[in-house]
C-alpha cells in the first residue's frame, strides 16, 4: 500500500482552491480556516543534494541536502547515513527527520525520488495538525572512482501535492502519554 494512499491528493494549485475543494462540513477545512497562523505551503526547494554511492552505481549509502520552504520559512539540513534511524515504526514506510524535526523525507532509491513531508498548522499545544507532502526526482551523476554522487542541478523545486491530518504513530503515542500524565 502506497504511504500517500490516505492523503487528500491535490492538484498543484493555490491552497485557497484546495480548501474550496473540501466539503463544507469537513473538519479539516474549518480548522484550517479558523487558524490564522496556519500557513499551507505550495512548494519547496531542495538544494545541494550530494551523496556517496556504495559502489553499485547510483545506489546511495549516504546523502545530504538542504530543504527550503519559503512559505513557512523552514531552512534545514537533511541527511541520511548508516546511523540514521526512521521516525516511524518498522511496519510503515521509513521516514527520516531533518534537523528541523517537523520536516521529514523518504528516499525511493530505485526511482531516485525524494518525498518531502512537512508538518504544518500548529495547535495551541504546539503539536502540528497537518502534514503536506510532495516529491521530486533527483537526477544523479555518480563518479565510480570516488563514489561521490551529485544532483545535476544545484536546486530542484517541487510542489506539495497532498495534505492530510497527522497520522504519525509517534505523535499519537505522545498524545496518549500527555493525556494520561
Amino acid at each position: 500500500m502506497h504511504w500517500l494512499q490516505t492523503a487528500v491528493i491535490l492538484a498543484p494549485t493555490a491552497w485557497a482552491a484546495t480548501l474550496a475543494g473540501f466539503s463544507d462540513l469537513s473538519p479539516a477545512k474549518s480548522q484550517i480556516e479558523q487558524n490564522s497562523d496556519c500557513k499551507l505551503p505550495a512548494s519547496f526547494t531542495v538544494k545541494d543534494f550530494t551523496g556517496k554511492s556504495n559502489g553499485t552505481g547510483s545506489t546511495l549509502s549516504s546523502f545530504n541536502f538542504t530543504f527550503l520552504d519559503p512559505t513557512t520559512a523552514v531552512n534545514t539540513l537533511c541527511q541520511f547515513n548508516s546511523s540514521s534511524v526512521s521516525t516511524t515504526p518498522g511496519s510503515l514506510t521509513k521516514r527520516f527527520a531533518c534537523n528541523d524535526r517537523e520536516t521529514k523525507f523518504i528516499w525511493e532509491g530505485e526511482e531516485d525520488q525524494l518525498w518531502m513531508i512537512e508538518r504544518v498548522c500548529m495547535a495551541d499545544s504546539g503539536a502540528p495538525l497537518y502534514e503536506t507532502a510532495g516529491s521530486i526526482v533527483i537526477h544523479l551523476n555518480c563518479d565510480g572512482k570516488s563514489q561521490r554522487c551529485t544532483s545535476n542541478a544545484t536546486e530542484t523545486t517541487g510542489r506539495f501535492v497532498s495534505i492530510s491530518p497527522i497520522q504519525d504513530p509517534t505523535l499519537l503515542r505522545l498524545g496518549k502519554r500527555q493525556a494520561m500524565g
